[in-house]
């Protein structure tokens, strides 16, 4: 008949609920620093993506002589300035005035904002992070 083998190695039931607890430890660890990462690079797009909307505004008022005018959002911005800024998760607003060249691009997500002005750009001042709650990039 068969004969049973005495020597087969296998894992106990133990070993495997330690390695099944270290592991269910390890990504309670991860999870939350991976969501600050996540927010901090979405942080950083704005950031890239209000430097993109300067340069654009750079070269809008020297083909025109004067910024745009007026109050809106990113979609005004992408039709006027001939740019393709995507919101992910942030919320664009814009308000300039060409008679005197001063304007304003915010970009706000999850209580963090920031602030663009027609100054140079020279990062944290311009465009400045001004956190609700929160560190900023």
């Amino acid at each position: 008949m068969n004969k049973l083998n005495s020597n087969v190695k296998a894992f106990t039931l133990m070993e495997i609920m330690i390695v099944v607890i270290i592991m269910g430890v390890m990504v309670s660890l991860a999870i939350p620093q991976y969501a600050k990462t996540v927010d901090r690079a979405r942080l950083q797009d704005g950031v890239n993506q209000l430097t993109a909307i300067h340069a654009a505004m750079l070269i809008y008022r020297a083909q025109n002589g004067a910024i745009l005018n007026g109050s809106s959002d990113h979609a005004y911005l992408n039709t006027n300035l001939y740019i393709n800024i995507i919101p992910n998760g942030l919320v664009y607003a814009y308000s300039g005035n060409a008679s005197t060249g001063i304007y304003t691009v915010t970009a706000v997500r999850e209580g963090k904002t920031l602030t663009l002005t027609q100054d140079p750009v020279s990062y944290p001042t311009n465009p400045a992070c001004t956190p609700s709650g929160g560190a900023c990039p």
